[in-house]
């Protein structure tokens, strides 16, 4: 392949990597922060497990992406990469030499541009689809499986089209606000509102977002919702980083300020492979608060009156907002 032949071109006598290349290594680690190790100071690995491949080894097989960053990486020279599985076997090299077509098309399809993260989501969905287990197609000890290419999403056109005609689902089917897209140096934004009054609700506005595959999609869905229980007279809270570190906790501060109430907000992010440091919170908190406002959760003279009656101390606030995540 025309990339494996791609010799690495000459390197500073100070091997330090640039500017651009040490900013997409800090995004990578913070995406993957197990599965990406340091080899050599331009040279890094990328593993996962193959967790329900078939095998008769001692240890569980694994993939490796092995990536090689060049001095003209990214603007005039792609990284060099090598796909290694620690058991060669338990995977049919055609599947194999496939993903390694797919990352090349990713690099031609983006020159100029960064790529570890889309060969990073490449090969991650690559390995989702090999561990889902399918006893029913086996053959010669070896998972017969078909692997498409990751879908293509269309962010100007698809995301403000979004069909809103939800399933049935338990409890019930709940009418969900989207909000218009914010994109900054290709990271994308949007907010998804609705209305709840319980957890099942709650969860079940979650899964109504996550049947659609450009949200699911997402590098992160942080949320926040608030409800009143009017039996216990308690606010029902919490906030989910999703990943995002720091975002839940900001968006449930948001409610709070707005004295948005009976509310779960959903706020999307589709990473672009640049670094935005605090601008993504002006950015997640803009779309959130549009929905807020779009939807008549906010800032109205019912929601504050309702608000002053109730007793902020006794708020059920379980946190679920995780560590890690990309600045």
């Amino acid at each position: 392949m025309i990339f494996n032949e791609c010799k690495l071109m000459a390197m500073s006598n100070l091997k330090a990597l640039s500017s651009d290349q040490a900013e997409e290594v800090e995004a990578m680690e913070s995406i993957y922060p197990e599965e990406w190790k340091k080899l050599e100071w331009n040279k890094f690995k990328l593993q996962f497990d193959l967790q329900h491949v078939k095998h008769s080894f001692a240890t569980k097989p694994v993939l490796e992406l092995i990536v090689g960053l060049s001095s003209g990486y990214p603007e005039v020279a792609p990284p060099t990469y090598e796909l290694k599985i620690s058991h060669p076997s338990v995977i049919e090299k055609r599947l194999i030499d496939n993903l390694g077509m797919q990352l090349e098309n990713l690099y031609l399809d983006n020159i100029g541009s960064p790529v570890l993260f889309e060969w990073g989501k490449q090969v991650e969905t690559f390995v989702k689809e090999l561990n889902i287990p399918n006893e029913n197609e086996e053959r010669h000890g070896l998972l017969d499986v078909t692997v498409s290419p990751i879908p293509e999403i269309d962010m100007h056109d698809s995301l403000d089209s979004l069909d809103l005609t939800f399933y049935d689902s338990t409890p019930k089917s709940i009418p969900i606000l989207h909000s218009s897209v914010i994109t900054d140096r290709k990271s994308r934004f949007q907010a998804h509102a609705a209305g709840v009054t319980n957890l099942a609700e709650v969860r079940s506005v979650v899964e109504q977002l996550l049947a659609f595959r450009q949200i699911q999609a997402a590098t992160h869905n942080v949320r926040a919702y608030r409800f009143y229980c009017p039996e216990k007279r308690v606010i029902h809270q919490d906030c989910d980083d999703d990943g995002e570190s720091q975002a839940g906790s900001r968006l449930l501060h948001l409610l709070k300020m707005t004295h948005s109430m009976n509310v779960i907000v959903v706020v999307s992010r589709w990473y672009g492979g640049h670094l935005l440091g605090p601008d993504r919170f002006k950015h997640i908190n803009n779309v959130a608060r549009e929905a807020l406002v779009e939807g008549g959760f906010c800032d109205t003279e019912s929601s504050r009156m309702e608000s002053s009656k109730m007793n902020e101390g006794t708020e059920c606030n379980k946190s679920e907002t995780r560590k890690k995540g990309r600045r």
